[in-house]
C-alpha cells in the first residue's frame, strides 16, 4: 500500500497598527506610482486606497507580499516576522 502525502496549513496573523502608513512610506520611497505597484502586485488601486485609509481590517499574506515586491520592500520592514 502506497503513503500518499499530506499537506499541513499553518495559519498566521499579526497585528500591524500602523500598516497603512508603512505601506505609504514604501510607496512613497520606491519611485513607482501607486498604479504601477498595484499592477505589478495584482490588486486593484481601489483596494490600495482602502487599505492605506484604514478601511480594510485584513490583507493576505499573499498580497502584502506581492506589495511588498512590487515596492522592493521586504515583509520584515513593514512588520511582519
Amino acid at each position: 500500500m502506497a503513503v500518499l502525502g499530506m499537506k499541513v496549513r499553518q495559519t498566521k496573523e499579526w497585528d500591524i497598527p500602523d500598516l497603512p502608513e508603512r505601506l505609504k512610506a514604501a510607496a512613497a520611497a520606491s519611485g513607482k506610482s501607486i498604479t504601477q505597484i498595484c499592477n505589478e502586485a495584482d490588486v486593484s488601486t481601489a483596494f490600495w486606497y482602502q487599505a492605506i485609509k484604514g478601511n480594510k481590517d485584513s490583507i493576505t499574506y499573499e498580497t502584502l507580499s506581492g506589495l511588498c515586491q512590487a515596492m522592493s520592500v521586504s515583509l520584515k520592514e513593514l512588520g511582519v516576522r
